[in-house]
This record gives C-alpha cells, sequence and structure tokens, in this order.
C-alpha cells in the first residue's frame, strides 16, 4: 500500500478495505489475544466490516450455527476456544489450522462442517489482530464512544 497524501491510499488490485467498529473494552480484548477479529466478507470490490468475538459473542455464534446439536459439542467447543486463544496469544492471529484439525478430530462433517467453515474463514485474515485494531480513532455514536480502525486485507 502507498501512501499518495495523508489518509488516502494506493493499493493493489488484491487487497479490499476492512473497518472494525470496537468499545475499548473489546479493543482491549483483542490486543490481550483474548477475541479475535470477524471480517464479515472478502470482496475486493467492496469495504468489508469487521467485528470483535470474544468468548460471549463466539458461543452465541456457535449456538446459532450448531442449534440443538449444542450440548453435544459443548466440550468440543470450548477445547476450539481454548485452541483459538492460544494462537492468539503465540501468533496475534488465528490459524484455520486450528478449526481444520480440531474438526477431523471431533469428525465435524457436511453441513454443520461448512456453516463453521464459512464463520471461521472470515476470522482466518493474514493480518494480525493487533493490526486490526492498534489505529483505532475514536468517534462517538449515538452518544457511546466507539473506535473505529480501518486497515488493508490481503483477499
Amino acid at each position: 500500500m502507498r501512501t499518495i497524501r495523508n489518509c488516502v491510499f494506493e493499493t493493489n488490485s488484491s487487497s479490499c478495505h476492512v473497518i472494525t467498529l470496537m468499545t475499548p473494552q473489546e479493543q482491549k480484548l483483542v490486543l490481550e489475544g483474548k477475541a479475535l477479529i470477524y471480517a464479515h466478507s472478502k470482496h475486493e470490490d467492496e469495504a468489508n466490516i469487521a467485528e470483535v468475538y470474544d468468548s460471549i459473542k463466539f458461543a452465541k455464534k456457535m449456538q446459532e450455527i450448531f442449534g440443538d446439536e449444542l450440548t453435544e459439542y459443548k466440550d468440543a467447543l470450548e477445547e476450539l476456544w481454548s485452541n483459538i486463544r492460544t494462537d492468539l496469544k503465540k501468533h496475534d492471529m488465528f490459524k484455520y489450522s486450528t478449526f481444520d484439525e480440531w474438526a477431523e478430530k471431533h469428525g465435524i462433517e457436511g453441513t454443520l462442517y461448512g456453516k463453521l467453515e464459512d464463520f471461521f474463514c472470515c476470522c482466518n485474515h493474514e493480518e494480525d489482530n493487533s493490526y486490526c485494531v492498534d489505529n483505532a480513532k475514536e468517534i462517538e455514536i449515538g452518544g457511546v464512544k466507539t473506535l473505529i480502525s480501518s486497515w488493508e486485507s490481503y483477499c
């Protein structure tokens, strides 16, 4: 990425721009390796929105994906979140192999695997999580302090 003038960038065609909206508390969780960045889509021709997934949001997303089967996979999902936290602490990013190895170990396949894969593909960006939130600027939306960060992702 090349700066043309202050806050104006030229990027190559294999990149997309991502905006992360978060609270100061969510930013802290990311910087401490306790949350991951979920970028909703990764298309070159559009700006993408990302959000912070902590253990609570992650659990809600897993409830949405697993539905009635959630209790059957409760221990496996706790293991997965622990693996993700280890990746975040070691590498400051989520490693897709963490998910793939876990899914194979627990025999997750078919539609369930597809839904999980869709979610985790959006968490598997090449950028360090801290890079996605470090340069955040504080703004006020509806009287609430919000942080906004813009970053370039390789699509």
